[in-house]
């Protein structure tokens, strides 16, 4: 191991309330709660966007300034997978662990999964209709 890094070691972060028996036996042993040493020392966090509050958190109790706790965070990378599905102020959770070394990217294949529509009236055809203004279309 090079001096000054971590062990490569990997843990996922679970919402506290979730129930650990729907966890499936073989990523039981890669959990570890926000605050614990064992998450606090891994190379790589994984945790959906509202998880990754927790961690956050978890750093913003060493210290009562965000850019710091972020810093003390250490992440060099934050990737959003499917961020495509999840809401805006889902995908910023996980930004409030950015800091002045981090490097973000978010991703999703809009081919894979169709997009989420959390209005019912624009999941009815009732929503905002895309084209070119004065294209000849009714209406």
């Amino acid at each position: 191991s090079t001096s000054g890094c971590r062990a490569w070691t990997m843990v996922r972060v679970n919402d506290p309330r979730r129930d650990p028996a729907s966890i499936k036996a073989d990523v039981l042993p890669f959990c570890a709660p926000a605050g614990s040493a064992t998450a606090s020392s891994a190379r790589v966090v994984v945790a959906s966007c509202s998880s990754a509050g927790l961690v956050a958190d978890a750093a913003l109790s060493l210290t009562t300034c965000h850019r710091l706790a972020a810093d003390l965070a250490g992440f060099t990378h934050i990737f959003v997978d499917e961020a495509g599905q999840a809401t805006v102020p889902e995908t910023l959770i996980p930004m409030r662990l950015v800091s002045a070394r981090t490097q973000v990217l978010l991703a999703g294949d809009p081919r894979q999964l169709g997009p989420v529509v959390h209005s019912a009236v624009a999941a009815a055809g009732g929503g905002v209709h895309y084209g070119r203004a004065g294209s000849g279309g009714g209406g």
